[in-house]
């Protein structure tokens, strides 16, 4: 029960999401931090102290303060399967973002619209996967849909339209996230090494498995900690699948950090690697909050700047400087296809991670935010 300016209120206990109470240390702070949070994105009192007692339930059953806390994704999960309010209020307010309030219902089609875009952006790239653009339309000309991969490409022998690695692992790790979050409320560098292991470990000695991630899957599977596992990665294999991560912080590009970091260290531990997911991740959570492409581009700068100190230092320059470069590239291309030539000329299109995010942005920002122009012109650019 609450009262005061706002009014009285009374709503039921929340159970906990699980049948033992482990700790009851911040409860309280949990119970207050959901109200507020709630009444600020514009519920009424009793839909707001739903939230809070959610968030109160949610803290006992971890040890410590912060362990058991949920992201929101989890928590509406867990409201509205025991029929209280959602966190969108009555479904059409919802998480504010650069862009306003984003509606439920819009932001589950964006977050849909981001995986499928992954998906179509691998299966093109997939035949110029270690060709160089001259031998791409050599071979090719321009690729505008599925095509066979020629024989000496990267992924020669898969089908037209196949996607790779980067799809499948991109989905293998969303599932783990979202079960480690459903059953725990948060997912660590453990969940994230048992999914790729799970996946990798018949694949070893396929040449189309990552070479970050080929290295990293042996040695956890020697026993080598997730945590250290992925300490010489520094190619674009995080970045390619770090989606999930985006989907959980929409509107919210600052709150990647830790998140890309758990998603990160099992095989792509170095700084480079991590500070280029963390500007994917940032760069999709903004646009999943309605955020225009200018605005998203610098929300994923930033980011990287934020994260060029995690993770395991290496050789190689800042990645939040590329990115900036990309931008003053892109703002002088009058398409797509120029942004694509003079950011792979200038900074890159290998499978580096210094190399293929700041390109891909500047191809994005060329593009004006166009999802096909954007790919079909970074097709064109694969090494």
């Amino acid at each position: 029960m609450a009262g005061g300016a706002l009014g009285v209120a009374a709503v039921p206990a929340a159970r906990p999401p699980h049948r033992r109470v482990v700790d009851t240390t911040g409860a309280g702070d949990a119970f207050a931090a959901g109200l507020l949070a709630a009444l600020l994105r514009g519920l009424d009192l009793p839909g707001a102290l739903k939230i809070a007692a959610a968030c109160g339930a949610a803290a006992v059953c971890g040890l410590g303060a912060a362990h058991a806390l949920v992201h929101a994704p989890v928590l509406r999960s867990r409201l509205e399967r025991g029929g209280a309010v959602s966190m969108v209020s009555g479904g059409d307010r919802g998480l504010a973002g650069d862009g306003g309030p984003v509606a439920e219902q819009v932001l589950e089609a964006r977050v849909r619209a981001m995986l499928l875009a992954a998906a179509c952006g691998d299966l093109v790239g997939m035949p110029a996967a270690g060709l160089t653009p001259s031998q791409i339309r050599a071979r090719y000309g321009r690729i505008t849909g599925p095509v066979v991969p020629a024989s000496d490409a990267l992924h020669a022998g898969l089908a037209p339209g196949e996607v790779t690695d980067d799809t499948e692992l991109l989905l293998a790790l969303g599932e783990a996230i979202c079960a480690a979050i459903e059953e725990r409320g948060a997912f660590g560098a453990s969940e994230v090494a048992e999914a790729v292991v799970g996946w990798a470990r018949d694949r070893l000695d396929d040449p189309r498995l990552g070479p970050s991630t080929a290295r990293a899957v042996r040695l956890l599977l020697a026993g080598a900690p997730p945590e250290e596992a992925g300490r010489e990665g520094d190619t674009d294999g995080a970045a390619a699948r770090i989606a999930p991560v985006a989907a959980l912080h929409p509107g919210e590009p600052a709150g990647v950090d830790d998140d890309v970091v758990r998603a990160c260290l099992p095989t792509h531990g170095t700084h480079l690697a991590i500070a280029a997911a963390g500007a994917v991740a940032a760069a999709e959570a903004a646009r999943l909050g309605g955020a225009d492409i200018e605005t998203a581009v610098d929300h994923a700068r930033r980011a990287a700047e934020r994260l060029a100190n995690r993770g395991r230092e290496v050789p190689g320059p800042s990645v939040a400087a590329r990115i900036g470069l990309a931008a003053e590239l892109a703002a002088g291309a009058e398409d797509a296809d120029v942004a694509a030539r003079a950011c792979s000329e200038v900074i890159g299109a290998g499978v580096r991670a210094v190399e293929a995010v700041p390109t891909a942005l500047g191809i994005a920002l060329g593009a004006r935010g166009d999802p096909l122009a954007a790919i079909l012109a970074a097709g064109e650019r694969r090494r």
